[in-house]
């Protein structure tokens, strides 16, 4: 007679594993991994988006308004929680996307101002979390 594990014994044995994994996953630091992950993938889409949105304007013949791309840049904050998230500043003189994870925080500009150019964003490639983000391994 072969002997085998029961369907009681694996089900305690996965609710054992899922709780040890459970309680070592915070510590392990998975938690910030995520939100640098999912703030370097929004950040991608808004420069996605405001790329196409110039590339419309120039096929067009007219100039990138200034309205479109805070229309854009607003849906950045979608998908925001208290430990990870994007707020959007507006200043006179420059548009502001800071990115904050857990204790962290970055600030990522929108060049050229004008929109005479493919605006690009940028962040100083000193921070930690810039190159965490923007996954820059060596400062150029």
């Amino acid at each position: 007679m072969k002997r085998a594990f029961s369907f009681i014994e694996i089900v305690f044995t996965v609710v054992i594993l899922g709780t040890i994994v459970s309680l070592a996953l915070p510590r392990l630091g998975v938690g910030s991994k995520i939100c640098e992950l999912n703030l370097s993938i929004r950040l991608a889409h808004i420069q996605n988006e405001i790329s196409i949105l110039f590339a419309h304007a120039q096929l067009a013949g007219e100039k990138l308004e200034r309205q479109q791309v805070m229309k854009t840049l607003s849906l950045i904050s979608d998908g925001n929680t208290p430990d990870c998230s994007f707020a959007l500043i507006s200043r006179k003189t420059s548009l502001i996307l800071r990115a904050i994870s857990k204790a962290q925080s970055t600030d990522f500009r929108i060049k050229p101002f004008d929109f005479s150019s493919n605006p690009k964003i940028y962040c100083p490639t000193t921070n930690a979390l810039c190159k965490k983000i923007t996954h820059r391994l060596k400062e150029k």
